[in-house]
Protein backbone atom coordinates (compact mmCIF):
# COMPACT_ATOMS: atom_id res chain seq x y z
CA UNK A 1 0.00 0.00 0.00
CA UNK A 2 1.36 3.30 -0.88
CA UNK A 3 0.64 6.53 1.29
CA UNK A 4 1.25 9.91 1.77
CA UNK A 5 4.09 11.17 4.39
CA UNK A 6 4.41 14.62 5.09
CA UNK A 7 7.21 16.01 6.99
CA UNK A 8 7.15 19.70 8.42
CA UNK A 9 9.35 21.96 7.14
CA UNK A 10 10.29 23.68 10.33
CA UNK A 11 11.99 21.77 13.52
CA UNK A 12 10.73 22.17 16.85
CA UNK A 13 12.61 21.89 20.04
CA UNK A 14 9.10 20.56 21.93
CA UNK A 15 10.27 23.19 24.67
CA UNK A 16 7.05 23.96 26.56
CA UNK A 17 5.11 26.96 25.32
CA UNK A 18 4.71 29.79 27.42
CA UNK A 19 1.86 31.00 28.08
CA UNK A 20 0.71 34.27 29.08
CA UNK A 21 -2.65 35.83 30.03
CA UNK A 22 -3.44 39.04 27.53
CA UNK A 23 -5.18 41.93 28.78
CA UNK A 24 -7.50 44.03 26.47
CA UNK A 25 -7.55 47.47 27.10
CA UNK A 26 -11.55 48.82 26.90
CA UNK A 27 -11.94 51.13 23.86
CA UNK A 28 -15.63 51.28 24.54
CA UNK A 29 -16.17 47.67 23.34
CA UNK A 30 -16.91 47.13 27.16
CA UNK A 31 -19.06 48.85 30.02
CA UNK A 32 -17.23 52.04 31.09
CA UNK A 33 -15.84 50.61 34.56
CA UNK A 34 -13.50 47.93 32.62
CA UNK A 35 -10.06 48.67 32.05
CA UNK A 36 -8.87 45.66 30.57
CA UNK A 37 -10.00 42.19 30.32
CA UNK A 38 -8.29 38.62 30.51
CA UNK A 39 -9.77 35.63 29.65
CA UNK A 40 -8.44 32.83 31.98
CA UNK A 41 -8.65 29.40 32.28
CA UNK A 42 -12.18 28.71 32.86
CA UNK A 43 -13.81 32.44 32.70
CA UNK A 44 -11.95 36.20 32.46
CA UNK A 45 -11.34 38.75 34.49
CA UNK A 46 -12.85 42.41 34.33
CA UNK A 47 -10.10 45.11 35.68
CA UNK A 48 -11.84 47.86 37.28
CA UNK A 49 -10.67 50.96 38.73
CA UNK A 50 -11.77 49.88 42.57
CA UNK A 51 -11.98 46.11 41.70
CA UNK A 52 -11.47 43.01 39.82
CA UNK A 53 -14.92 41.07 38.61
CA UNK A 54 -13.89 37.27 38.12
CA UNK A 55 -16.31 34.98 35.79
CA UNK A 56 -15.87 31.68 36.69
CA UNK A 57 -17.40 29.18 33.73
CA UNK A 58 -17.58 25.13 33.75
CA UNK A 59 -19.73 22.72 31.44
CA UNK A 60 -20.94 22.89 28.22
CA UNK A 61 -19.41 21.67 25.29
CA UNK A 62 -15.25 22.12 25.70
CA UNK A 63 -12.74 21.61 22.93
CA UNK A 64 -10.47 18.63 23.50
CA UNK A 65 -13.28 16.57 25.21
CA UNK A 66 -14.27 13.29 23.86
CA UNK A 67 -17.30 13.00 22.04
CA UNK A 68 -18.45 10.39 24.31
CA UNK A 69 -17.95 12.39 27.67
CA UNK A 70 -20.65 13.26 29.56
CA UNK A 71 -21.87 16.48 28.41
CA UNK A 72 -22.34 18.95 31.56
CA UNK A 73 -24.51 21.75 31.88
CA UNK A 74 -23.15 25.18 30.92
CA UNK A 75 -22.88 27.27 34.26
CA UNK A 76 -21.47 30.42 34.75
CA UNK A 77 -20.67 32.60 37.77
CA UNK A 78 -18.95 35.72 39.14
CA UNK A 79 -17.79 37.29 41.81
CA UNK A 80 -16.12 40.25 42.86
CA UNK A 81 -13.20 41.53 44.93
CA UNK A 82 -13.34 45.33 45.62
CA UNK A 83 -10.95 47.89 46.80
CA UNK A 84 -12.18 49.25 49.59
CA UNK A 85 -11.63 53.30 50.17
CA UNK A 86 -9.42 52.28 47.11
CA UNK A 87 -9.56 53.59 43.25
CA UNK A 88 -7.10 53.45 41.02
CA UNK A 89 -6.34 57.52 39.71
CA UNK A 90 -4.91 56.48 36.78
CA UNK A 91 -3.81 52.95 34.66
CA UNK A 92 -2.04 51.76 32.07
CA UNK A 93 -0.91 48.65 30.14
CA UNK A 94 2.43 47.00 30.47
CA UNK A 95 4.39 45.15 27.83
CA UNK A 96 2.65 45.94 25.13
CA UNK A 97 2.35 42.56 22.66
CA UNK A 98 3.01 42.79 19.05
CA UNK A 99 -0.51 42.10 17.77
CA UNK A 100 -4.26 43.70 18.62
CA UNK A 101 -8.00 43.00 18.60
CA UNK A 102 -10.47 44.15 17.30
CA UNK A 103 -14.51 44.19 18.64
CA UNK A 104 -16.96 44.51 15.31
CA UNK A 105 -19.62 42.68 17.26
CA UNK A 106 -23.73 43.26 16.63
CA UNK A 107 -24.60 46.06 14.77
CA UNK A 108 -24.18 49.14 16.74
CA UNK A 109 -20.76 51.29 15.45
CA UNK A 110 -20.72 52.66 18.58
CA UNK A 111 -20.06 49.61 20.54
CA UNK A 112 -17.26 48.34 18.13
CA UNK A 113 -13.33 48.76 18.49
CA UNK A 114 -10.65 48.37 16.58
CA UNK A 115 -6.84 48.40 17.02
CA UNK A 116 -7.05 47.50 20.47
CA UNK A 117 -4.04 46.95 22.69
CA UNK A 118 -3.03 43.64 23.98
CA UNK A 119 -1.01 43.97 27.08
CA UNK A 120 1.14 41.20 29.20
CA UNK A 121 -0.86 42.65 32.30
CA UNK A 122 -1.44 46.69 33.78
CA UNK A 123 -0.84 48.21 36.32
CA UNK A 124 -3.24 50.51 38.66
CA UNK A 125 -1.69 53.61 40.28
CA UNK A 126 -2.32 55.03 43.74
CA UNK A 127 -5.13 52.76 44.24
CA UNK A 128 -4.72 53.65 47.85
CA UNK A 129 -1.66 56.71 48.18
CA UNK A 130 1.82 55.83 47.48
CA UNK A 131 0.24 51.85 46.71
CA UNK A 132 -0.32 50.15 42.89
CA UNK A 133 -1.53 47.57 42.21
CA UNK A 134 0.05 45.18 39.48
CA UNK A 135 -1.69 42.51 37.56
CA UNK A 136 -0.04 40.24 34.91
CA UNK A 137 -0.79 36.77 33.70
CA UNK A 138 2.61 35.41 32.75
CA UNK A 139 2.86 32.43 35.37
CA UNK A 140 -1.00 32.44 35.66
CA UNK A 141 -2.89 35.18 37.11
CA UNK A 142 -0.86 37.23 39.41
CA UNK A 143 -1.40 40.59 41.46
CA UNK A 144 1.04 42.28 43.19
CA UNK A 145 0.60 45.30 45.44
CA UNK A 146 3.08 47.85 45.27
CA UNK A 147 3.57 50.05 48.83
CA UNK A 148 6.23 52.78 48.68
CA UNK A 149 8.52 53.55 51.43
CA UNK A 150 6.10 55.38 54.20
CA UNK A 151 2.75 54.14 52.36
CA UNK A 152 0.29 52.79 55.19
CA UNK A 153 -0.16 48.89 53.56
CA UNK A 154 -2.78 48.42 56.30
CA UNK A 155 -5.22 50.74 53.90
CA UNK A 156 -5.40 47.59 51.76
CA UNK A 157 -8.92 46.21 51.75
CA UNK A 158 -10.32 44.15 49.90
CA UNK A 159 -13.85 43.12 50.10
CA UNK A 160 -15.58 39.84 48.34
CA UNK A 161 -18.57 39.69 46.68
CA UNK A 162 -20.66 36.64 45.15
CA UNK A 163 -18.62 34.13 46.04
CA UNK A 164 -20.91 32.57 48.45
CA UNK A 165 -23.50 30.70 46.52
CA UNK A 166 -20.47 28.89 44.36
CA UNK A 167 -21.70 25.42 44.31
Amino acid sequence: ASGLLIVPACAHDHAPVKRTLEFHENLGQWPKQVLYRAITPGGALFVEPDAFTHVLRSGGPQHGRPAEAAFEPYREHAYRARFIGGRAGSHRGVSRMGHYANYFIGNDPSQWAGGVGVFEGAVLEDVYPGIDLVVSGAEGLKYDWRVAAGADASMIVLEFEGQDAIR
